[in-house]
């Protein structure tokens, strides 16, 4: 509304109430108008504007992207998978798993009590297969050779906080679980470049239980998944039995879906009550954002007295000299006063 210079009569102009209330206006327009252009340029200054967010797997990758426009073309690339492959032995092994830092996307997923955490399992489970492929290019598809170079150490697929001494293993405690889901759980909400890989049955409830706790940040769902595989239920010498009816009925009618999404809500929530235990004390201080508060509100308050200073300098001058006529007209009055008084006193 003040972006724009509009005339004032001179007449308004020159009047108090309008300096005080326009001058005030101004000021508070100001600070709102500063405050909506930061929230709409955030995704200027963010570390990953919304612009580049990863889709798919694909996007993630970090390194010897032409490989892939290589597969595509048909060109052999059986040493390359070789070596690749012999690379990602070493790296699904949980006793080499370091935290790197590197400019590339942090994949991480749920611990696992015999590879460490999911993803590592499933690039251990991917190296098998393909180490048992006896004629390479031919027998692989392009989701193998984006696995084998998500399988590049310096996606560190590990948390924050992560050391080969507190790694999971088969006869670790529910607590050390807990301790990974809590550091995973802080890393992808600290609006960083981090990726959680979970099941494809529970990438719904995970979305949802982040998203609602917490609201202030906007989390992204993928539309690309690895390693998908088809299922389903046989039920043998079922005879005479109307179980297999039953339960196509419970599936055709949605019953069974909705018990699945709510066991994997009850298992997110568990695992978020359990996750309390190792939480920092996170109450408001002077020295987070409350201070700043204080000091906008200052700032604005101070200014604006200022203006108002200002403004009303002509009439507090004159007010001034007045009261300094008064005093000084009262003060001839209280001396003539006094000599008359004296006058009659030495005349008597």
């Amino acid at each position: 509304m003040c972006d724009d210079s509009v005339r004032v009569p001179k007449q308004v102009e020159q009047k108090n109430f309008f300096r005080l209330v326009a001058g005030s206006w101004i000021i508070t327009s100001v600070v709102i108008t500063n405050c909506y252009t930061g929230l709409m340029i955030s995704d200027l200054n963010s570390p990953l504007p919304t612009t580049n967010v990863p889709e798919t797997f694909q996007d993630l990758i970090c390194e010897n992207k032409a490989v892939i426009q290589a597969f595509k073309h048909g060109e052999n690339l059986t040493e390359w998978i070789r070596k690749a492959n012999l690379e990602l032995e070493n790296v699904a092994d949980p006793s080499t798993l370091v935290l790197i830092s590197s400019p590339c996307f942090k994949i991480l997923s749920a611990p696992s009590k015999t590879r460490g955490f999911e993803f590592i399992r499933f690039l251990y489970f991917t190296q098998l297969d393909i180490h048992s492929l006896q004629y390479l290019s031919e027998h692989l598809f392009l989701e193998n050779i984006v696995t084998l170079l998500l399988g590049n150490r310096k996606h560190s697929f590990v948390p924050s906080g992560y050391s080969p001494d507190n790694r999971i293993l088969p006869n670790s405690t529910d607590l050390a679980i807990s301790k990974s889901r809590a550091s995973i759980e802080k890393d992808v909400a600290s609006c960083l470049k981090y990726v959680l890989a979970v099941d494809g049955f529970d990438v719904a409830a995970e979305f949802e239980f982040l998203s609602r706790k917490y609201y202030w940040i906007k989390f992204y769902r993928g539309k690309d998944s690895l390693g998908a595989k088809p299922f389903g239920w046989l039920f043998m010498g079922e005879r005479e039995s109307r179980v297999r009816e039953y339960f196509q009925a419970l599936l055709e009618s949605g019953i069974h879906g909705r018990l699945d999404h709510e066991k994997q809500r009850r298992i997110i929530k568990l695992g978020s009550s359990i996750l309390r235990y190792p939480a920092a004390d996170n109450r408001m201080s002077l020295n987070s954002a409350f201070l700043t508060l204080f000091i906008l509100c200052g700032t604005v308050i101070g200014f604006t007295m200022l203006c108002i200073i200002a403004e009303l300098w002509v009439v507090w001058k004159m007010t001034v000299l007045k009261a300094f006529v008064r005093a000084k007209n009262c003060k001839a009055k209280c001396t003539r006063s006094i000599r008359i008084g004296l006058s009659k006193c030495v005349t008597e």
